[in-house]
């Protein structure tokens, strides 16, 4: 995400304990989330203020992004790349497929199958 999108985040965070948010605390999260989707982190916190009375940390953020994302590896299912396993492009296009299918996109629709 952007350091924009990051500071939006940190943004949706203090509005729920009043924290103090200034320039180096918006650097200091975006580099433990600046990684993250936006949407996913905006939904992690959201999730965590309706779950949770803890002070929310980047940890937190992740943990739970990390299980959005899990949720959806599973939900897509087999992963078959629309590429021989004889080709040396094989695994990097599993790899992308995989990743298309935590970010949430249609994986079958990628390599051609819908």
């Amino acid at each position: 995400m952007e350091i924009r999108e990051t500071a939006l985040i940190v943004g949706l965070v203090a509005k729920g304990d009043n924290r103090k948010v200034d320039k180096e605390t918006i650097v200091w999260w975006h580099d433990l989330i600046g990684d993250l989707s936006f949407k996913d982190a905006q939904c992690a916190v959201r999730q965590f203020r309706r779950e949770s009375t803890e002070w929310l940390m980047p940890a937190h953020v992740r943990r739970l992004v990390a299980a959005y994302r899990a949720e959806r590896m599973t939900a897509a299912g087999e992963i078959v790349p629309d590429v021989d396993p004889d080709d040396p492009t094989y695994f990097r296009r599993l790899r992308e497929l995989r990743a298309a299918a935590a970010d949430g996109r249609d994986v079958q629709k990628l390599i051609g199958r819908k």
